[in-house]
């Protein structure tokens, strides 16, 4: 027999006593449950979704949350640290719908959204985990989204200037000593400009952590370097 617990429906194929199946298939919809085979309790699980189980499989889904993100009038500097569950930017940018006027992204070129005239121009058509976005808004606001929380991320970073923003399972904020990548600079924006820069081998700036939430910029001398978060 197959139980699981905490708000959950199942549909399983059940063997004929006698006829036992270790591969016989559950179908399951879930929020939190644990899966037993009987005997004795198998994997907590933390998920969302529908899913195909397998007695005695490990079951890795993943994990949906939500974050907000605090606006002020005028540009923000920011970063997505869960991957929303759709990435069209009309999608994310939902709950601030009307009080935003341009977004821009950096990759080898400006790719922006802007309104202008009550039109909007632009080819940035989709927002993600790990990159930064310049995002200007009407008045304060709230950026509510909706998202899957990614285990980790290779960012890879071409040489020269590069705007990207942590993830949300570094926690709150990552500590740049334990950055994998060599850097000359790295700078952010709250009301005014925070960084931290190399210049004849002496670093300069108060900037001394990556906060979720938040974007930055990153230079690097080398092309390709990987910044995993």
């Amino acid at each position: 027999n197959g139980i699981l617990d905490n708000n959950v429906s199942l549909e399983y194929y059940d063997p004929l006593p006698g006829h036992f199946d270790p591969e016989a298939v559950f179908k399951a919809s879930f929020r939190s449950a644990i899966v037993r085979d009987g005997y004795a309790p198998k994997q907590n699980i933390v998920s969302s979704g529908n899913v195909n189980l397998f007695l005695g499989d490990e079951i890795n889904t993943p994990v949906t949350t939500t974050t907000t993100i605090h606006l002020k009038q005028g540009w923000n500097l920011i970063s997505l640290p869960i991957q929303p569950e759709d990435t069209n930017i009309d999608m994310v940018l939902n709950s601030i719908k009307g009080k935003y006027t341009d977004v821009f992204a950096y990759e080898d070129r400006w790719v922006y959204k802007s309104e202008y005239m009550n039109k909007w121009f632009g080819d940035l058509s989709k927002l993600e985990a790990g990159k930064g976005y310049w995002i200007k808004v009407n008045e304060d606001c709230s950026l509510t989204i909706n998202g899957i929380i990614a285990k980790s991320a290779n960012i890879s970073l071409k040489q020269g200037w590069n705007l990207v923003g942590p993830l949300a399972t570094t926690g709150k904020s990552i500590s740049l000593d334990n950055l994998n990548v060599q850097y000359t600079d790295i700078f952010t924006y709250e009301d005014k400009w925070v960084y931290k820069s190399e210049y004849m081998n002496k670093w300069f700036g108060d900037l001394n952590k990556l906060e979720a939430g938040k974007g930055y910029w990153i230079k690097v001398e080398n092309n390709e370097e990987q910044l995993v978060m």
